[in-house]
């Protein structure tokens, strides 16, 4: 009787493997024309709510595909996902009263298409690992960000609830390294990982190519 063979598995950690698959689509978005002034010593505000604009809407449509798959997969029943649209929203509200002639940018019909085909599927395991991969490490680069604009806006401790998410606790990353860690993949469960997480960025990027009212 053949044998089966089981799945082969990868000695170099997940973390690891999305780093190194995901270094050119994380390159590309740090690139982009909001997000690489986000460090500009000249940032304006009206710069800084498009950009918190657009991560909200990117936010709203990540958040709602996971909900319609029930939520954070079993396998990762010790990660909990807590919403960012609501410190969006407090950062949003708080600069709308700063800047009273800034109008909110706009989204096109085929935007809204472009961002959820964008999103990648969140049904598995490793496809969800592979996304919170994007969102629970890019909430590390706050600790970066929150100095930056504190050293620019005098009132940046109250528009940067979002940025600032690196500092709640539990410590969300550090959990999901932990998941990440504990899970072992197979070579199709890891291309699952590093797949959903180049749909992450490119959805992010999606939703940061707003239009503006002429």
């Amino acid at each position: 009787m053949q044998q089966i063979k089981a799945p082969t598995l990868f000695s170099t950690s997940t973390h690891q493997l999305l780093r190194s698959a995901t270094q050119s689509a994380h390159a590309q978005i740090e690139a982009h024309t909001l997000l690489a002034r986000l460090l500009a010593a000249d940032l304006e505000l009206t710069e800084y709510a498009d950009i918190l604009f657009g991560f909200r809407y990117f936010f709203q449509h990540f958040e709602a595909r996971l909900a319609a798959e029930c939520g954070v997969h079993q396998e990762l029943s010790e990660y909990q996902y807590r919403s960012r649209v609501p410190l969006l929203n407090h950062d949003l509200q708080q600069l709308s009263s700063t800047l009273p002639h800034w109008l909110e940018p706009y989204y096109s019909h085929e935007d809204g298409l472009a961002v959820t085909h964008a999103l990648p599927k969140l049904t598995t395991a490793p496809q969800q690992l592979g996304a919170l991969y994007v969102i629970e490490g890019a909430s590390q680069g706050g600790r970066i960000i929150t100095k930056r604009l504190a050293h620019q806006f005098a009132n940046a401790d109250k528009i940067a609830a979002y940025f600032s998410y690196w500092q709640t606790e539990p410590d969300s990353w550090s959990i999901w390294q932990h998941c990440a860690a504990r899970l072992s993949l197979s070579q199709a469960q890891q291309a699952e990982a590093e797949l959903a997480a180049r749909s992450t960025f490119f959805a992010i990027e999606r939703a940061l190519a707003h239009r503006r009212h002429t």
